[in-house]
């Protein structure tokens, strides 16, 4: 039974490994083109406002809105993932294994939803169970479950989606997980990889045009 466990814990990890080399691959190329984006995004949107049939205040009200939700929904995961991955750090270099491999695992396994972390420390502390390591495992969980899956998912998590959206008029929509989850989750099904930015992205834009959509035609929508 417990060589079945290390097997498995073995077979996790390395699936890790090469799901975060394909993920860096992409992200490096993300940033790349955002550098491309970020030298010529003011004749970018200048254009889009050219070509848009909507009213110039309307197209500041979408182009403000979308940026600062884009910024909440993805500035907000890289910031937990960061935060996760320094975490896991902290219990990796207690039992002694390497710090930086497992804490970028961490960070990396953290933008996956649902599942997030749990399939880095618990394969992890099941291998070191079942190498007799019992107190190293207990470590492993203790920072896994309640530090990372209870403590910084369930209640850093809105704070700090709620400091990113303060700015924001659509506050109120974000003070919750579901929509980063949900998007995110929507965006690895149908991109891969790259949906984990996608995914947020296309959520920001979606509530930013029913936002639009509800200020033109305030009048004729049905308020009772």
């Amino acid at each position: 039974f417990l060589i079945s466990i290390k097997d498995f814990s073995v077979v996790i990890l390395k699936s890790i490994v090469s799901l975060s080399s394909y993920f860096i691959f992409f992200l490096i190329v993300t940033i790349f083109s955002l550098y491309y984006f970020y030298i010529d995004g003011k004749n970018t949107v200048k254009r889009l406002k050219d070509l848009s049939p909507l009213e110039n205040h309307l197209n500041d009200i979408l182009f403000n809105q979308f940026s600062n939700l884009s910024v909440t929904l993805v500035g907000s995961v890289f910031i937990i993932a960061l935060l996760q991955g320094a975490v896991f750090s902290i219990g990796v270099m207690i039992v002694g294994l390497p710090v930086l491999y497992f804490g970028i695992a961490m960070a990396l396994a953290s933008f996956i939803p649902v599942l997030g972390g749990l399939i880095i420390w618990l394969p992890l502390s099941l291998y070191l169970y079942a190498q007799g390591q019992t107190t190293d495992a207990m470590i492993i969980v203790l920072f896994g479950a309640i530090f990372i899956g209870t403590i910084i998912d369930h209640f850093v998590r809105p704070i700090v989606i709620q400091k990113f959206s303060k700015n924001s008029d659509q506050s109120s929509a974000l003070d919750h997980t579901l929509i980063t989850v949900l998007s995110t989750l929507a965006g690895i099904m149908q991109f891969g990889i790259l949906g984990l930015f996608i995914g947020p992205i296309i959520a920001a834009m979606a509530i930013s045009i029913f936002d639009v959509y509800a200020i033109k035609y305030a009048d004729s929508l049905d308020r009772s």
